[in-house]
């Protein structure tokens, strides 16, 4: 009985060890993903800043472009433009929010459209429209990230 009782407890902290790794694994591929994106769309941090305030930036197609280099690194967004609300809450900072995101990600599947930039623009859009401060929140958090 106890051996059977220290199994289960040893498998159950491998448990909370490897979900604990995912999320740090996710954190890491979203930060990665935001430096290469910012980098190949020539947006800086500071622009990327304004943005998660609302004030979006001139060259609103490198914006847009941007979006949809983030949501396709992290896999929120396959090639073809599918969202999975998983991967979307996965990308997030705060694991204490994901189901948050699962439930944005459901509602926010983009537009219908084949310009995966625009659509993924349009995920983002929706995005702050259901929940304006966990995006600003989140956003801040991140775009620190960008050197």
């Amino acid at each position: 009985m106890k051996l059977a009782a220290a199994a289960l407890l040893s498998a159950a902290a491998a448990l909370l060890l490897a979900a604990a790794h995912a999320d740090d694994d996710a954190t890491l591929k979203t930060v990665m993903a935001l430096k290469k994106c910012a980098t190949d769309r020539g947006l800086s941090r500071e622009v990327l800043a304004s943005a998660c305030e609302g004030r979006l930036p001139d060259n609103l197609e490198a914006y847009k472009c941007y979006t949809q280099c983030v949501q396709q690194e992290v896999g929120m967004m396959d090639q073809s433009g599918k969202i999975d609300p998983e991967k979307a809450a996965r990308s997030l900072v705060d694991p204490k929010q994901q189901q948050r995101m699962r439930d944005i990600a459901t509602k926010c599947p983009g537009d219908d459209t084949t310009d995966l930039c625009a659509k993924a623009f349009s995920v983002d859009r929706c995005y702050v429209k259901e929940d304006k401060d966990m995006y600003t929140r989140n956003c801040n958090t991140l775009v620190q990230t960008v050197s």
